[in-house]
């Protein structure tokens, strides 16, 4: 019969931190998910706590300049939150806000709706406006033919 030898095991020596290192800047990344592999290798790192990538480090590389998050957007806040900074002040406006066509056109469908002409549905904004017109006349309300149940119920 054979016997057993007796494992001996060898630690690694410990690693000491180095003394008064001051803490890297995180520089948190906008990156597509097609190139994750081009952020990692040029060394940001998942965070899954936050869900972004991070570069920690003093200064942000070279070949992750293009990933910067941009002023305002979510991975900026984050990276604020990871360094502890301040929030950044609003800008201030240049000029007047001039809206577009569409915009202008989205202000007037709204203000329609609000006064309540042309609704898709018939739910009544006040009970007293919820009475039907005339029978065989359009429905006041949803401009049905016939009167919608919330008018009929309404009589």
């Amino acid at each position: 019969m054979a016997t057993m030898l007796t494992k001996r095991t060898v630690s690694a020596p410990r690693r000491t931190a180095p003394a008064a290192a001051a803490p890297a800047r995180a520089h948190v990344l906008d990156v597509p998910f097609a190139m994750r592999s081009a952020a990692t290798a040029g060394g940001a790192r998942w965070d899954a706590d936050h869900g972004v990538f991070v570069y920690r480090g003093a200064t942000l590389p070279s070949s992750l300049h293009a990933f910067r998050a941009a002023p305002y957007s979510w991975e900026r806040r984050v990276e604020r939150e990871l360094n502890d900074d301040a929030p950044a002040a609003p800008s201030k406006p240049a000029g007047d806000i001039t809206l577009r066509d569409h915009q202008r056109a989205a202000v007037k469908a709204i203000g329609l709706a609000v006064k309540g002409a042309g609704r898709a549905s018939c739910w009544p904004t006040t009970w007293a406006s919820a009475r039907p017109s005339a029978p065989g006349r359009r429905c006041a309300r949803c401009l049905r033919r016939r009167p919608c149940w919330w008018c009929v119920r309404s009589r």
